[in-house]
């Protein structure tokens, strides 16, 4: 892969998130990892060692137990983890130092919007949004709500292996499908759980997505991932900073992609959009009217 992603949850809470990543440490024993959140807020020197870091060598899952609002997490952290052709380095207590590249997919654990220092696209192309719809309660009565069962972490050493069996599987979904959502969520739930979720932003993308884009038929019409940001912002008039463009955008479905296409004689390429205008994915484009790019 490019490079390695993060997941980040979304949903109400008590939806199970932290029983998750402990079933996860469960399947993965030993390479599993807890990564204070702290060590993405701070603005180190990614070179400088780092006792916190030397903890992820050789993990394949490290866990962000809890973000809460309004923490920045810096973008070249962001990105430095999740790049596996780069170098991390770390040192243990009075060792010296040692440099590994990052294999691991990074977990954070939160319900509310995560802020990161990054006015590129960097960042939502290294994201992935998991949706946790369900909230677990004694006595469940919303569209969303489950029983919570209090047992249920004591079953997971006899589960190991079939789980385990499942991941495999997942992991080869994330690797042939190209989307920034982990789907489906259960439909009977989707509008309780949006409900719950929103934000003021999230109506303008739907005005935005219904006035403003298109499909693509084909994928020289395609407008640029850049063009998209750039209209949505002006189409925004303020009221969503533009370096969290990109990532909520990720979070309601939008996944950057590679097109290939022949302009004139020339082959050509440019960072696209796909999203699902509802029936199936399919490369966007501006409509000739919009502000941010050409259109079709």
């Amino acid at each position: 892969m490019p490079y390695q992603e993060h997941l980040w949850t979304r949903g109400p809470g008590a939806n199970g998130k932290d029983t998750l990543a402990n079933l996860m440490q469960a399947l993965l024993g030993g390479y599993f990892a807890n990564l204070p959140c702290e060590a993405l807020m701070g603005s180190r020197d990614m070179d400088a060692p780092s006792q916190t870091l030397l903890a992820l060598k050789g993990k394949r899952f490290a866990a962000v137990r809890e973000i809460a609002k309004g923490v920045k997490i810096r973008s070249h952290v962001y990105k430095t983890i999740s790049d596996p052709k780069g170098k991390l380095k770390a040192r243990g207590l009075y060792g010296a130092d040692v440099e590994f590249s990052p294999h691991f997919l990074v977990y954070i654990c939160t319900n509310v919007p995560v802020d990161i220092d990054d006015s590129s696209g960097g960042s939502a192309r290294r994201t992935r949004i998991l949706d946790l719809p369900f909230k677990f309660v004694a006595e469940p009565c919303a569209t969303n709500e489950r029983q919570t069962d209090v047992s249920l972490e004591l079953q997971f050493p006899s589960w190991r292996s079939s789980f385990f069996a499942l991941l495999v599987e997942v992991h080869q979904h994330f690797l042939t499908r190209n989307q920034s959502n982990v789907t489906p969520v259960p439909p009977e739930v989707v509008d309780a759980v949006e409900e719950e979720l929103e934000e003021p932003w999230m109506a303008l993308l739907e005005e935005f997505v219904r006035d403003s884009l298109m499909p693509a038929s084909k994928a020289a019409d395609a407008s640029s991932a850049a063009e998209i940001r750039e209209a949505f912002f002006n189409h925004c008039h303020g009221q969503v900073a533009k370096k969290e463009i990109g990532l909520r955008m990720a979070r309601k479905g939008f996944a950057e992609d590679i097109a290939r296409y022949w302009s004139g004689i020339t082959r050509t390429s440019r960072r696209v959009y796909r999203y699902s205008f509802g029936d199936g994915h399919a490369l966007v484009a501006l409509r000739s009217a919009s502000t941010g790019g050409c259109g079709v």
